[in-house]
């Protein structure tokens, strides 16, 4: 069989990926709009209207948590044998077959996730509205987006900090489901937390060699340092989207790394 990318088999390969994969990413689908559902049921039944900013955050770890689980499932073949040599026998080549999942993983729900993300807001609106109408309550909504504006005075500075932000993230689930066989979600997690602990303290030594200060706290990836005996330094004043380019550039590593765990699990 010809090893090289070839884009008819790739396409007749995401269609089967769809296929197989269907019933199982509607459910997913379906789990997220019933979460809506409850949540604003809940408030409607409390006679209460919905904090903005709260909704936002809490929306995007709901939607970091379903880009894991559809990680997971787009990658399910690797974690058993008989699967694994089930997807062997599929005739396309290696490249073929990552892209294809990297591609739903990467592209395809991201997409579904911000149109998701999206509707949730423009319906927190929606409902703060009706409530105010319904319930006798002043309208919040006016005051969510000047606290939204407040905090945020550039759009594009919010969209390039999620896409980073969720670029991380998924790469990480990419590689963590090719490294862990079992409770992927939860060990991906632990190292997460361990690698944010090892990043502080290395800040803190480096902090250290460079300005010979002692540094109290650490925020991470956001490099804010505080010193012992007053003061604090952002690196962020300095350096703009440093955070940002740093979870790009991880995220670009894992994903190499991937390709290359992709490869060794499917000799």
């Amino acid at each position: 069989m010809n090893t090289t990318f070839d884009i008819q088999r790739f396409g007749k390969l995401f269609y089967n990926e769809y296929c197989l994969q269907f019933k199982r990413a509607l459910l997913m689908i379906g789990i997220l709009l019933g979460i809506v559902a409850i949540y604003f049921g809940i408030n409607a039944i409390g006679q209460s209207q919905v904090d903005l900013i709260s909704t936002a955050f809490l929306l995007g770890l709901v939607i970091l948590v379903f880009q894991g689980l559809i990680t997971n499932i787009y990658f399910s073949e690797l974690s058993s044998k008989p699967q694994t040599l089930s997807m062997l026998l599929l005739p396309a080549s290696k490249l073929e077959k990552f892209t294809t999942k990297s591609l739903y993983c990467l592209v395809i729900f991201p997409i579904i996730f911000a149109l998701y993300y999206w509707l949730v807001l423009n319906l927190t609106v929606a409902y703060n509205s009706w409530a105010s109408d319904v319930f006798n309550l002043p309208d919040r909504n006016v005051v969510d987006l000047m606290s939204l504006n407040s905090v945020f005075s550039n759009k594009n500075d919010i969209l390039f900090t999620a896409v980073s932000i969720w670029f991380f993230a998924a790469t990480l689930f990419i590689c963590g489901v090719q490294m862990f066989k079992k409770s992927a979600h939860i060990k991906i997690f632990l190292v997460y937390i361990a690698f944010m602990f090892l990043a502080a303290y290395l800040t803190k030594f480096f902090y250290f060699l460079i300005s010979g200060h002692s540094s109290d706290t650490v925020v991470f990836p956001f490099l804010f340092i505080t010193e012992k005996g007053g003061g604090s330094y952002s690196l962020v004043d300095d350096f703009s989207f440093y955070p940002q380019y740093l979870c790009i550039f991880i995220g670009l590593y894992l994903l190499v790394v991937s390709w290359f765990k992709f490869n060794e699990k499917t000799v």
